[in-house]
């Protein structure tokens, strides 16, 4: 799963995020951003079962050794879409099981 991490977005790029199968993530602390440098190698632990369990999402940067919170806002259905990799794939899931 992808993600994108910013301080903010806009509401229609979170919307076309979701779309595409990317997670909208946000900083708890926007101060955070300046722990980021380009090249850093990041993982996210656990993000499925986070976004499942409508948990806080921890954002290791793998080259600092830190460790930041993030959060995001998405409701029931953008996690559905998200873990279906789409909103075309989470169409295509849904007609399957209607038929």
């Amino acid at each position: 799963m992808r993600a994108v991490i910013a301080k903010s977005f806009a509401r229609i790029h979170h919307a076309n995020l979701v779309n595409f199968g990317i997670v909208p993530l946000e900083f708890v602390n926007k101060e955070d951003y300046s722990k980021f440098s380009l090249g850093d190698e990041i993982e996210i632990p656990e993000l499925t079962q986070r976004l499942q369990a409508g948990q806080e999402v921890v954002v290791i940067n793998k080259t600092t050794g830190e460790q930041i919170v993030c959060k995001y806002n998405l409701t029931p259905k953008q996690v559905s879409v998200l873990l279906a990799g789409g909103l075309l794939n989470w169409i295509k899931k849904k007609q399957k099981v209607e038929v």
